[in-house]
C-alpha cells in the first residue's frame, strides 16, 4: 500500500477512537497553561503507540515532545490540545500516528515528532521556547533569527504544486 492510502486508511479506521478522545477532552475544559488532563491523555495515546514522550519540555508542566523513528527527514506536528481535537480537520495526534504508520508501512527513513502545545487560546504556549540544536523553529521567540513555519509551508505548497506526484487533498469527516 502506498503512503497516501496508508494514511487515509489509518485515519478512517481510527475515526471513532479519536472522536471519543476529543469528546473526553472537550468535556473537561481547562484553563490556559493548566491543560493537565488534555496533555496527559494525548501524550499517553502517543506513548501507547510506541512514541517516546518527553514531558515537561521547555520547563512547562503541560508541554511534551513525542518522537518515533530515526534519522532524516524529521517531520514535526504542532498539536494544540483543544483546538486540534475539536476542529473539523484531522486531529493532530491522529495525523502523527497516521504519518508514522505510513513511514513504517512504506519503509521510509525519518522521524515523526509531535509537539504538545498548551494555551492556544491565549497564544502564550508557543512563546515558551523549547531549545533545540540549530536555529529556532518558531520565529516568535526570536523573530530576526528564527525560522518561519509559514515560509516552510509556502515552499512545500509551491514544490508540491509543481510535482507530478502531488498528493490529493483528503478531508476529515
Amino acid at each position: 500500500m502506498d503512503a497516501e492510502r496508508t494514511i487515509l486508511t489509518h485515519l478512517d479506521d481510527r475515526y471513532e477512537h479519536f472522536a471519543d478522545l476529543a469528546r473526553a477532552i472537550r468535556e473537561r475544559p481547562e484553563t490556559a497553561l493548566h491543560e493537565r488532563y488534555a496533555s496527559r491523555r494525548i501524550a499517553d495515546e502517543l506513548e501507547a503507540h510506541g512514541f517516546s514522550v518527553a514531558r515537561g519540555a521547555g520547563g512547562m508542566e503541560t508541554t511534551f515532545v513525542a518522537r518515533k523513528g530515526s534519522g532524516s527527514p524529521v517531520i514535526g506536528i504542532l498539536g494544540e490540545y483543544t483546538r486540534s481535537l475539536v476542529s473539523r480537520r484531522t486531529p493532530a495526534p491522529c495525523a502523527a500516528l497516521a504519518l508514522d504508520a505510513a513511514r513504517v508501512e512504506t519503509e521510509l527513513a525519518g522521524t515523526v515528532r509531535y509537539y504538545g502545545c498548551p494555551a492556544e487560546e491565549t497564544l502564550t504556549g508557543k512563546t515558551f521556547k523549547v531549545h533545540f540544536r540549530g536555529v529556532a523553529a518558531y520565529a516568535a521567540g526570536d523573530p530576526h533569527d528564527g525560522r518561519s513555519a509559514l515560509d516552510g509551508a509556502m515552499l512545500m505548497d509551491v514544490a508540491s504544486s509543481r510535482s507530478p506526484a502531488t498528493i490529493a487533498a483528503a478531508t476529515w469527516p
